[in-house]
């Protein structure tokens, strides 16, 4: 039992931490906890819960952070391996051009 707890809460960390990176560097467009978390099923809240390891990602919310996001299920459950399973940076760069044409945008409104 005590394993299981274990590896829940390192899996938890490792899907924070996929997070945060898509977060950083805006991976598909998504630049904010609110918007990742509808994109994983999630309430954005919830990531706060599992900062404080009060609550851990569902099986759905991870795979969807595999499936749109390409991020490795085997890094996710044993920390092995890279991070995502494909490069992702041409997607980081195209999400910052889409953000620096909203920014564009808001600024003629």
């Amino acid at each position: 039992m005590q394993d299981t707890k274990k590896n829940s809460k390192l899996v938890a960390q490792r899907y924070l931490q996929a997070v945060e990176y898509i977060l950083k560097h805006e991976i598909n467009g998504i630049f904010s906890k609110q918007a990742i978390a509808e994109q994983l099923g999630e309430y954005y809240q919830n990531f706060y819960k599992m900062q404080s390891g009060d609550r851990y990602p569902t099986l759905e919310s991870i795979y969807h952070l595999h499936d749109k996001f390409n991020v490795s299920l085997s890094w996710l459950f044993t920390g092995s391996g890279t991070m995502f399973t494909k490069e992702v940076v041409k997607d980081s760069q195209l999400g910052r051009i889409e953000k620096m044409l909203r920014d564009l945008t808001k600024d003629k409104k």
